[in-house]
């Protein structure tokens, strides 16, 4: 007579049913980080060029170090945690990076605008593609124009100004080295201009019609200054390498770098 089947799991079967433990927990810990131990806010984590932020936010250290291993599954699988769906703060502008070219006073600036800005605003869906990438990169760099309202109020704008500096410390790296790759470009293209003496980026930013509004219409997109960079001037060495432009002072300032 032959033996009955043993109801004994197999390797597969122990493999699987811990993936799946693991899993569940791993979903479990990373929203527990977020919402009871009040993790970096989103404008820290996402958008910050230092990938050990998120450890050195949070006030316990040694909790920051259990919960470590959940970060580095979402980055591995791609299953970043953030539930918010965009609200409360929903934004009502759409923003496109454009980089502007500076000569001598002889010389006309150049504006190199986004492929993404669209030339026909009611017309602008892209399709999926290899450009997604820079796209989200893009969009990275414009957060720090979202920051600023030229209608609040004194003290509403001194802590935009604030806002506006912290992003920039963290995204200071990205914003250099998008600035450098549009105008290498621009060089390859033109060969026989002369090195530019700073190179700008700016946001533009068209703000969203009211619901309710007919017939639809955009107004016209409202430039904002953002960071600077000049390529044959070595700022000091305690100063980032690009300046900051201050929307309250009207002008372009060298941020101090944090001892």
């Amino acid at each position: 007579m032959d033996k009955p089947a043993s109801n004994k799991p197999g390797k597969a079967e122990l493999l699987l049913g811990l993936f799946v433990v693991w899993q569940l927990s791993f979903i479990l810990l990373a929203n527990f980080w977020g919402i009871v131990l009040r993790g970096p806010p989103e404008i820290v984590y996402e958008f910050s060029d230092d990938r050990g932020v998120e450890e050195s936010f949070a006030g316990n250290a040694a909790l920051s170090r259990l919960l470590a291993p959940t970060s580095r599954w979402e980055e591995l699988t791609g299953q970043w945690q953030g539930w918010s769906l965009f609200a409360p703060n929903i934004a009502t502008r759409a923003t496109f990076p454009l980089v502007e070219i500076h000569w001598d006073e002889k010389m006309k600036p150049v504006r190199l605008r986004s492929i993404f800005e669209p030339d026909d605003l009611f017309h602008y869906s892209h399709p999926p593609g290899s450009s997604s990438r820079l796209f989200n990169y893009e969009w990275r760099l414009c957060i720090a124009a979202l920051a600023w309202n030229e209608l609040a109020s004194p003290e509403e704008a001194s802590i935009m100004r604030r806002q506006m500096e912290l992003i920039i410390r963290m995204q200071w790296k990205v914003i250099r080295a998008y600035l450098r790759w549009r105008l290498h470009g621009f060089q390859r293209e033109h060969p026989d201009l002369p090195p530019p003496q700073q190179v700008v980026l700016v946001v533009r930013q068209y703000q969203t019609p009211p619901p309710g509004k007919y017939p639809w219409s955009w107004p016209e997109p409202v430039d904002l200054p953002i960071a600077r960079w000049q390529p044959k001037i070595h700022l000091t060495s305690s100063g980032l390498p690009i300046e900051m432009y201050d929307p309250l002072r009207k002008e372009f300032v060298q941020l101090r770098q944090k001892e």
